[in-house]
């Protein structure tokens, strides 16, 4: 998985190459700039944001956006340590 200005992206092997898979935020979440990713010990893949929130995907598609920091400050750091979420910003 890469995370970037608005977009992030899901990488699966195929073959003797990539494929590249665009993550859709669809109701569930609203789409921002990601800083950082990471798995959590089920696979379900983790993405945080410019907005203060935490997204978390099954596959390329995002199904659940939880609001973490207060005054929707940017998550800058991110780290997944015995499954649980640890991340940082200026608050």
């Amino acid at each position: 998985m890469t995370v970037g200005i608005k977009h992030v992206y899901f990488w699966y092997s195929e073959g003797s190459g990539f494929d590249k898979k665009k993550g859709i935020f669809g109701k569930v979440g609203k789409m921002c700039n990601l800083t950082c990713a990471g798995w959590l010990e089920d696979g379900t893949a983790v993405a945080a944001g410019t907005n203060g929130s935490i997204y978390l995907w099954d596959k390329n598609v995002c199904s659940k956006q939880v609001p973490i920091t207060k005054g929707n400050a940017a998550i800058h750091t991110m780290r997944i340590v015995d499954n649980q979420i640890i991340c940082g910003g200026w608050d």
